[in-house]
């Protein structure tokens, strides 16, 4: 009885810990939020390059696929 007492109050002690970094994930999301349309800009890049030059490896390689079947 007295360990599950002990248990129940290191993780409590462990929440507690916890707390200390609640600001700096705050912050975090503040930052982030604020600095949403940049990323979304980023991504939208990222994925239009992708696109890209996933369609101009396509057009280069030959049309012959190498397997007749599975």
């Amino acid at each position: 009885m007295l360990v599950i007492r002990i248990l129940r109050l290191l993780r409590i002690f462990r929440i507690l810990k916890l707390a200390e970094y609640m600001q700096e994930a705050q912050m975090l999301m503040t930052s982030l939020a604020n600095s949403s349309r940049k990323i979304l800009v980023f991504l939208y890049a990222v994925l239009t390059l992708v696109i890209v030059s996933g369609s101009l490896m396509y057009a280069v390689e030959s049309n012959e696929a190498g397997f007749t079947s599975i």
